[in-house]
């Protein structure tokens, strides 16, 4: 993912504002997916020449973001950025390490997942691998529910280091090295809630 075909949005944004926004700027509305256990919410716009925006909510995570593809999805992101308050990848890899709220950690994890590179990056592993031995259970669950969709080779010694020494998550642990280990990894979703 990069910034040009991903945005993760501020609080303030929500589907009602997102609707309305698209309506204001004549982009026709393609289709939408109710909540569902296992079902993020979206809403698909299209522009008059064919660039998509699905508009995504993630309850599990608390995130709202936008995926662009098309021929104008930079111009588009551009758009967006300037018109909605977004979070920049840049920003929370800076300000989460520094945070002590457990739920910053789950937050800030979620909104990282969703920007989170296909190659190894070496910011985005030390932040998981910062949660994955973080004090709070909540935060190292969190670090494992989004570190699927990751493909990185080097998580999995992280994952199996952490079952070594953990008690109170090792079951979601072990699932989750067990996904790594099948190659799973490459074939799931970028998406936080996977």
């Amino acid at each position: 993912m990069s910034e040009d075909d991903t945005l993760v949005f501020r609080e303030s944004v929500d589907r009602d504002r997102i609707v309305a926004f698209a309506r204001r700027l004549g982009w026709s509305a393609s289709g939408d997916v109710q909540r569902g256990h296992f079902v993020l919410a979206s809403e698909r716009f299209t522009t008059s020449d064919g660039t998509t925006i699905e508009y995504l909510e993630d309850h599990t995570g608390d995130v709202r973001f936008a995926q662009l593809s098309g021929p104008s999805q930079t111009s588009v992101a551009a758009i967006l950025r300037e018109s909605l308050p977004c979070y920049e990848a840049s920003e929370l890899l800076r300000t989460l390490p520094d945070s002590k709220e457990p739920i910053e950690w789950l937050r800030g994890l979620s909104r990282l997942a969703v920007y989170r590179p296909k190659q190894t990056n070496t910011l985005y592993l030390s932040l998981w691998s910062r949660a994955l031995n973080h004090a709070d259970a909540s935060v190292r669950r969190a670090a494992v529910r989004t570190c699927y969709g990751c493909t990185w080779p080097e998580l999995l010694p992280l994952v199996l280091g952490r079952i070594a020494v953990e008690r109170e998550i090792k079951r979601p642990l072990q699932a989750l090295a067990r996904h790594l280990k099948s190659g799973a990894a490459g074939s799931a979703t970028t998406r936080p809630s996977a």
